[in-house]
């Protein structure tokens, strides 16, 4: 056993030598890394799509990625005074939430002044792409060349949604997982790309004439790509941690080495940037005390946001069970065990259990599934794969409720889904320790919030909202109003 896995060490390093030797060699070529085709954003249901060198649909720019040149040609505006060179490895057509805070800010940079570049991959088969219109002004360019052309992630990102509709925790022995996690590579298994990838940045930084490099991580190999840029071309550094980096309750680090090298990476980056952006105040606030030889202002809250004109039209249900609807994946920590323990207890009380239902836009946890058997309520759950992001946002707001769960009792987050939800001005039910999570529902009047293990109040709320589900529902506009994405953009602007 331990003689397979050192070979397969030893292996891998191969590997790694070889390919690095291949980057060295390309990047004394001048376009050995681009790709010669024109990436096209396309605002049909062909989210993106190859075409001929010189096809420009709706003013939205073309990257011609074999000319470094042509990058600034076609997207020039008048009206641009600055540039922004925003390294994003997820980004739409993509299933990935973390790549929809990027496209927001790619949309309304533009209208404060500011020309975008974003740097991102795309997602080859067999992951899906998201055909929901990206409406992306002129003035945005998107250079998909964030991998090199001979370097191609295989098989489904673990991100992606519509791979598999079950999450099943097979827990392996201690040993085994130990064995298996020795190889993993620190920051990421990317990171060996760190000579292309810095190069490859920087030149793209000065053809676009950029001003300021932006890096959006995870993957946090991302920062460390876009630091090395920085420090090639000197421009100023804004790093954003989406989520904690060394601070993640969810890292698990097989030894001490990779926590000291993680922990080193992150350091490096935090000091070499001239601003670090979170999307939560209380990340904010932690990382101020992790670093408090900087100061303050060195670091910033810009939470996510919504776009105003992505609102569908709320019809409301009318009849059938009381249904609530989470969007997104149930893993970890996140789980629907509350709700189906307070319609258990619902049902206990006299109610038929048919009254309500929990849809769930996303992978299911095994785990909620079996619990919802073993009560006796196997039509409680429904689940559908990922699906267009309008479409989702559709069934938002056809619910009679939406249904907002933390990571259990971790507090660091704001998911993504609750800007999805303020959007669609459906009532809320939150389950999540007091937090600032739970302080945004409050204050925007958008919902009611228990704790996990609160079940008997989740039961009663669920029992009055069956009994009023008529209610008048009015949320306070003008606290709504600002998670609009033009105001989060306008914050990063002054950043």
């Amino acid at each position: 056993m331990a003689y397979r896995f050192w070979d397969h060490l030893r292996s891998t390093a191969r590997i790694h030598r070889f390919y690095d030797r291949r980057a060295r060699s390309e990047l004394r070529s001048s376009d050995g890394f681009y790709r010669d085709y024109r990436c096209v954003l396309s605002l049909d249901s062909d989210p993106l799509r190859v075409e001929p060198p010189g096809l420009v649909e709706q003013g939205v720019c073309t990257t011609d990625v074999g000319s470094d040149a042509n990058i600034t040609a076609g997207c020039q505006r008048g009206d641009v005074s600055h540039n922004v060179l925003y390294i994003s490895r997820h980004f739409p057509p993509e299933y990935n939430i973390g790549g929809k805070r990027a496209w927001r800010f790619a949309r309304h940079l533009g209208d404060l002044g500011w020309g975008c570049t974003v740097v991102t991959a795309d997602a080859p088969p067999p992951n899906r792409q998201d055909p929901t219109p990206l409406d992306l002004p002129a003035g945005v360019t998107l250079s998909r060349t964030y991998w090199p052309t001979w370097y191609r992630q295989r098989g489904a990102l673990a991100s992606d949604p519509s791979v598999g509709l079950i999450n099943r925790s097979a827990p392996q022995p201690s040993w085994v997982r130990r064995m298996g996690s020795l190889g993993r590579v620190p920051v990421g298994r990317d990171l060996w790309l760190l000579p292309r990838q810095a190069a490859h940045l920087a030149r793209l930084a000065k053809s676009s004439g950029a001003d300021v490099i932006y890096a959006s991580g995870s993957p946090h190999a991302s920062l460390v790509f876009a630091q090395a840029a920085a420090k090639k071309t000197g421009l100023p550094l804004v790093v954003e941690l989406r989520d904690p980096w060394s601070l993640s309750p969810f890292t698990n680090y097989p030894t001490s080495l990779h926590r000291l090298v993680e922990r080193r990476a992150e350091a490096q980056v935090i000091r070499a940037a001239s601003r670090v952006v979170f999307t939560s105040e209380t990340t904010t606030e932690a990382y101020r005390q992790l670093y408090c030889d900087l100061p303050p202002s060195h670091f910033v809250t810009i939470r996510n946001s919504f776009e105003p004109h992505r609102r569908p039209q709320a019809i409301g249900r009318q009849g059938g069970p009381f249904e609530l609807v989470h969007f997104g994946s149930c893993y970890r920590s996140r789980r629907l065990q509350d709700v189906i323990e307070a319609v258990a207890m619902l049902r206990d009380r006299g109610h038929d259990p048919k009254s309500w239902s929990v849809l769930n836009l996303g992978r299911m946890n095994a785990d909620d599934i079996e619990l919802a058997e073993s009560l006796g309520l196997p039509s409680l759950l429904r689940w559908r794969t990922a699906m267009p992001y309008a479409e989702g946002l559709e069934l938002l707001a056809g619910a009679d409720a939406l249904l907002l769960l933390a990571y259990g009792k971790e507090t660091q987050f704001l998911p993504g889904k609750l800007y999805d939800y303020l959007l669609v001005r459906r009532p809320i039910l939150t389950v999540a320790s007091p937090s600032e999570l739970t302080a945004i529902i409050d204050d925007t009047r958008t919902g009611s919030c228990y704790a996990p293990g609160q079940v008997k109040e989740i039961a009663d709320w669920l029992e009055g909202a069956l009994m009023d589900r008529d209610a008048p529902f009015a949320p306070d506009d003008d606290k709504l109003s600002e998670y609009e994405a033009s105001r989060a953009t306008a914050k990063l602007v002054e950043v």
